[in-house]
């Protein structure tokens, strides 16, 4: 008999998106979390708050990250600040972008 069905395909509909994001100030630097997916990649991506272009970290295996106060970084303590991150799928392509957070740098 014959069936008016193509065979069966497989697909992948991408990773997961970065969920359970965090972040806890010191002095000295501010300590992004988000929740871990093995064999994958991130990338953190952070901003003024409310400015339109987002600065791009590079890519990282872990799931946390740090940005450092000035003057050894880019922060300035007492600002605000929003940031969000990106999966990088382990057989390629990428998750959607996380949910944005904000915190203000140095507490």
């Amino acid at each position: 008999t014959t069936s008016a069905f193509s065979p069966v395909q497989s697909f992948t509909l991408g990773c997961a998106v970065p969920e359970n994001l965090s972040e806890q100030c010191s002095a000295t630097s501010t300590q992004l979390f988000w929740g871990y997916t093995n064999s994958m990649t991130y990338t953190v991506e952070w901003r003024s708050a409310g400015a339109g272009i987002w600065n791009a970290m590079p890519s990282t295996n872990s799931s946390t990250y740090f940005l450092n106060h000035a003057p050894t970084g880019p922060l300035a303590v007492g600002s605000a600040y929003e940031w969000r991150v990106v999966g990088q799928c382990s057989g390629g392509g990428s998750s959607l972008t996380s949910a944005i957070r904000s915190f203000t740098a140095g507490c």
